[in-house]
């Protein structure tokens, strides 16, 4: 089932496929390139299904809401980022209330 909804959010992203750029980018920006873009959700993706483990630099950037640990909450996360261009850099302001409003 998580595979499914993966799959269906990552087609979502592929038409969407703008990155979107923030004055401060550290979470979200698992790759370190200054953006939040598809990218990095692929990255996240790949972690919460256990094909690639995470660097501890990546680990930090992924975990969007700072519990400790990387899930489906902080990929989705990311693809708000991507789909809505967020471009405010208040947004990025590491509190859990802005993951899921």
């Amino acid at each position: 089932m998580k595979k499914i909804i993966l799959i269906i959010i990552f087609s979502i992203i592929l038409f969407v496929g703008n990155p979107a750029y923030a004055a401060y980018v550290d979470r979200g920006d698992v790759n370190f390139d200054g953006v939040v873009d598809i990218q990095d959700a692929l990255l996240v993706k790949q972690h919460i299904l256990g094909i690639r483990e995470l660097t501890d630099e990546e680990f930090v950037r992924a975990d969007t809401n700072k519990k400790g640990v990387v899930n489906i909450i902080d990929l989705l996360f990311i693809i708000k980022v991507l789909i809505l261009e967020i471009q405010d850099p208040e947004f990025f302001d590491p509190t859990p209330e802005e993951v899921l409003p």
